[in-house]
């Protein structure tokens, strides 16, 4: 989140439109990245926590969604976050990438299915990272949403997901992602950082409501 033009709760590098910061600033840090990636197009999404994965074959396409699919060149996919875990996947010949923004809504929404669907008949070995999210030890949950994935995830998930300390329940998300996706596709060594820890390099939603987005991104090179 450093080296932006963002003020405020929503310094500096922030990447959303969305969330009150100064339409003119977010441009100038989208510019900035682009200058620095070297970059010419940059693709994000208006995301809502859904299971929606938005397919870019060319300049026509869905707006809103919590996923992205490509197999065009020289695009850089974008999701932002802020305590969420965004979710890389992309193919051994590099010649298909795919994001995706995945909160306890879209998980329960079981996005993690849909992305499964989309890349397991591709002939390539397939590869997912997960990027920084927040971590089980500052995920606090009401007892309620244990009750609500109980009617759509069997026990032995929910036994590794979600634990209970102090009489309050905390979820894995990221162990939940990666328990799905690793009986498809191919690990790689995740970014261990908690967004509510790291203050100075990541925006948390949850620890400071007012706040930016981080940008995830990933693009197929020529």
């Amino acid at each position: 989140r450093q080296g932006g033009y963002s003020q405020g709760p929503y310094r500096s590098l922030n990447f959303s439109y969305e969330v009150g910061d100064d339409p003119l600033l977010v441009e100038k840090n989208y510019e900035k990245i682009k200058e620095l990636l070297k970059v010419k197009t940059i693709i994000t999404l208006r995301q809502y926590h859904s299971n929606k994965i938005v397919i870019i074959n060319n300049e026509n396409y869905e707006k809103f969604g919590d996923g992205l699919l490509t197999q065009k060149k020289n695009i850089l996919l974008g999701i932002k976050v802020a305590d969420c875990l965004p979710v890389v996947l992309f193919s051994e010949d590099n010649n298909l990438s795919g994001i995706f923004h995945i909160g306890w809504q879209g998980f329960y929404l079981k996005i993690t299915d849909k992305i499964i669907e989309l890349f397991k008949n591709y002939p390539k070995k397939i590869y997912f990272l997960l990027l920084p999210s927040i971590e089980q030890k500052c995920y606090p949950v009401d007892f309620y949403l244990y009750e609500k994935f109980k009617k759509v995830f069997d026990q032995k998930l929910l036994t590794k997901i979600f634990s209970l300390k102090d009489n309050q329940c905390y979820l894995d998300l990221r162990k939940g992602v990666r328990t799905i996706l690793s009986n498809h596709f191919i690990e790689l060594p995740e970014l261990n950082l908690c967004s509510f820890c790291e203050k100075e390099e990541l925006y948390s939603y949850r620890r400071d409501k007012i706040t930016g987005r981080n940008l995830a991104g990933v693009q197929i090179s020529a």
